[in-house]
């Protein structure tokens, strides 16, 4: 073999050999965090087997039904560290992860949209027997709420939305959730490079999602947020919301269906979705909606707010009367 051969074999060797070495690297080390990470945040609830796939939730209290569904890049756990407890001091409060979030598997096939999400949810619910439910959603869980509303209006006593998402928006999605859905790289860069990488950047998604308020110190111990840097949650909350705008456009053509109250709480300085595109949408189209702006506060009210977001819904469940199957 020529010089000029090995040379020129040697430039093609060297960045392939150091492509696998990182991304071997890579997936070790995301593996051994990943462990980690599940024996420092074990699940916390029950499990069922529902149509397809496992949902994992915790469920206690005595009461009017309450459903807690959490948002995007989250779990249970969400709630579990926020108004949960305070609820469950008044009401049976149900939370669950989500399919594909937490400790819950994804549905398998096309997308889990916030349709079949709901049905899911359904099932559940009516395995442990509630028959009719407050349903709670914050962020992208919101969408799932109104899914849930639309489809099984008889067994939903009212919809609460925090800072939910209810309609399509124009802007984008960061591109790591495009690259998550892509054909194995998707795989390849949510089992190598998102823990890691994630680790670095969670301070700053978290302090977005707070501002203009600080998260409390122990935000991130007591909600397992890391959780959401493992392949499954990640690629489930990926497509999520990527997807989520366009099936928005359409789900919110049917909101006028919906003739059970609405109670919409929203921070004032949310931008990550934004009042006057969601909730004050709704409360323009629904007459049996009303909603509750809370001035400086951000996505997270009831993280921040959560004395005043439980009282909020406590009152509102109050205003219901008994419901059937409580």
């Amino acid at each position: 073999m020529r010089v000029r051969d090995r040379r020129a074999m040697f430039a093609l060797l060297v960045p392939a050999a150091l492509t696998v070495l990182f991304f071997g690297s890579a997936y070790f080390y995301s593996v051994y965090e990943i462990d980690g990470l599940r024996d420092r945040y074990p699940p916390s609830g029950e499990f069922a087997s529902i149509d397809g796939t496992t949902l994992h939730y915790v469920d206690s209290g005595t009461g009017s039904p309450i459903v807690l569904l959490h948002g995007a890049s989250s779990s249970l756990l969400d709630f579990e560290a926020s108004i949960a407890p305070s609820l469950r001091k008044m009401h049976r409060v149900i939370s669950i992860d989500r399919p594909g979030y937490g400790f819950s598997t994804r549905l398998t096939g096309a997308w889990a949209d916030p349709a079949d999400q709901a049905a899911s949810i359904h099932a559940l619910l009516k395995r442990i027997g509630v028959e009719r439910a407050i349903i709670v959603g914050h962020s992208l869980g919101g969408a799932v709420t109104m899914a849930y509303g639309l489809a099984y209006p008889q067994q939903t006593a009212a919809v609460v939305l925090i800072a939910g998402a209810s309609h399509p928006w124009e802007s984008g999605v960061a591109w790591s959730n495009h690259v998550a859905t892509w054909p194995l790289l998707g795989p390849l860069f949510a089992n190598t490079v998102v823990v890691p990488a994630g680790q670095f950047a969670l301070s700053k998604a978290i302090a977005e999602v707070f501002a203009p308020n600080s998260p409390q110190p122990e935000y991130e111990d007591k909600t397992g947020v890391r959780l959401a840097l493992r392949p499954g949650p990640f690629l489930a909350s990926a497509e999520d919301i990527l997807r989520l705008s366009p099936y928005l456009a359409h789900q919110s053509r049917h909101y006028e269906q919906l003739k059970m109250p609405l109670l919409l709480i929203t921070g004032e300085d949310d931008t990550m979705v934004p009042a006057w595109n969601h909730s004050e949408r709704l409360v323009k189209l629904l007459p049996n909606a009303q909603l509750i702006s809370i001035p400086n506060t951000g996505h997270a009210p009831h993280h921040v707010r959560g004395p005043l977001v439980v009282r909020q819904i406590s009152d509102f469940v109050k205003s219901l009367g008994s419901l059937n199957g409580s």
